[in-house]
């Protein structure tokens, strides 16, 4: 779901929207464990997550999904 909307969405809409809900509803299984794969519940956890403002950053998503590697920068010619 996330990398299908990483790659799917406008930016402003990733970030404004989709994001938002993404991070209320991964605190809603770490306090709940809907499914019981957890095991148990991680609400401080989701509370920490509930507070940051950048929480999936982005950029690390961005930087994750299209990694920067030795062949690519040999590619663009960063490397001497």
């Amino acid at each position: 779901m996330l990398l299908h909307a990483t790659n799917t969405l406008p930016l402003l809409k990733f970030v404004s929207t989709f994001l938002v809900d993404w991070q209320k509803e991964l605190c809603r299984v770490l306090t709940s464990d809907p499914l019981g794969i957890l095991q148990h519940k991680y609400c401080d956890l989701a509370h920490v997550i509930q507070g940051m403002t950048d929480f999936p950053d982005p950029v690390i998503i961005a930087n994750y999904l299209s990694p920067l590697t030795v062949v690519r920068w040999l590619m663009q010619g960063t490397v001497e």
